[in-house]
């Protein structure tokens, strides 16, 4: 089975952390976002995943090449982006069988789902495609019937659930498994387009757009700044909420390369990633430090993200540091 990791856009809900890095390579935990993806999808059995780029690709690059994963990854960047629709339907259509069945995920979220189970599921359904939803306040703009068939998204969904028995809002995670014909079929003839408009006219054609509800699915946006620190926090209070995608996760969590003076100080969330120095009388509580950062003396940092390359002489707080380069 073939996957698409949708890694293109400009992720501007992440700056300034976006500046530095694409999205898919910000560090959870010390490890990059499409790491854990991809070792996930790999003992899930994918053998070709597809991902797309635009903002910040060579980076993207450089981390592919300088690892060895067991899957034939194949990379499409966007000089102009596509939308979700686009990119979709551009790697889809390298996928050889027709008939085939396409896992896609956003690369921008974490969830603990078993992703063989949601891909069995799909191919049991009969479906034309299986939307994974959960319940949240935030972002409920999808309207799915009592069947969990689904009606309508955004704004229409609003509008419409009052007048719809049995029908209510969820949220679409930004997992779904879709038929790669119907994404021939009843995508847009142009190049931008969101892949929303392809599922609206499959189920304006009669075709099964099918929600799979999973309210207990641990799952969490990290696209913006606020969702980055939620995850943390979470996996904070309960390592394993994201398992099987993020197994048991223990704070502090220091990169092996990283050098630490033994009497630093280290409280809540503290992530410490490669070829990192924290110099003696360092104090550091709910700081999540990326890579090649150098902490100077007695320096006391509280809830303080410092990315890539950063010297940090002074204490902070509440804030995020980045190289001045």
């Amino acid at each position: 089975m073939d996957a698409i990791i949708l890694a293109a856009g400009f992720a501007t809900r992440l700056r300034p952390l976006s500046f530095v890095r694409p999205k898919v390579l910000v560090p959870i935990c010390g490890r990059p976002l499409l790491d854990i993806m991809l070792r996930q999808l790999s003992v899930s059995g994918f053998k070709h995943v597809h991902i797309n780029t635009h903002h910040l690709p060579e980076q993207l690059e450089t981390f592919l090449q300088k690892q060895k994963y067991p899957l034939d990854i194949k990379i499409y960047h966007e000089e102009k982006i596509l939308g979700t629709g686009g990119g979709i339907y551009r790697m889809a259509s390298d996928v050889v069988d027709k008939k085939a069945q396409i896992l896609v995920l956003n690369g921008d979220i974490l969830a603990g789902l078993d992703l063989e189970f949601l891909c069995e599921y799909h191919s049991k359904s009969g479906g034309a495609v299986t939307m994974v939803m959960v319940d949240s306040s935030t972002f409920n703009n999808v309207l799915v019937d009592a069947d969990f068939s689904i009606l309508a998204f955004g704004e229409k969904a609003k509008r419409l659930v009052d007048g719809v028995s049995g029908s209510r809002l969820m949220t679409f995670t930004g997992i779904h498994v879709v038929n790669r014909e119907i994404i021939a079929k009843y995508s847009p003839r142009r190049d931008f387009f969101s892949i929303i408009d392809t599922y609206e006219n499959a189920i304006s054609a009669g075709e099964k757009v099918k929600a799979v509800f999973l309210p207990r699915m641990p799952w969490q946006e990290v696209g913006s700044i606020a969702g980055y620190w939620e995850a943390h926090m979470r996996i904070k209070e309960k390592p394993d909420i994201f398992s099987p995608w993020l197994t048991e996760v223990k704070f502090p969590i220091v990169d092996v390369t990283a050098t630490i003076h033994r009497g630093t100080q280290m409280e809540g969330i503290v992530c410490i990633g490669k070829s990192c120095r924290i110099d003696s009388g360092v104090r550091l509580r709910d700081v999540i430090i990326w890579d090649w950062v150098h902490i100077k003396k007695d320096a006391e940092l509280t809830n303080v993200i410092v990315c890539d390359h950063c010297t940090v002489e002074n204490s902070a707080k509440d804030t995020i540091l980045l190289n001045a380069r």
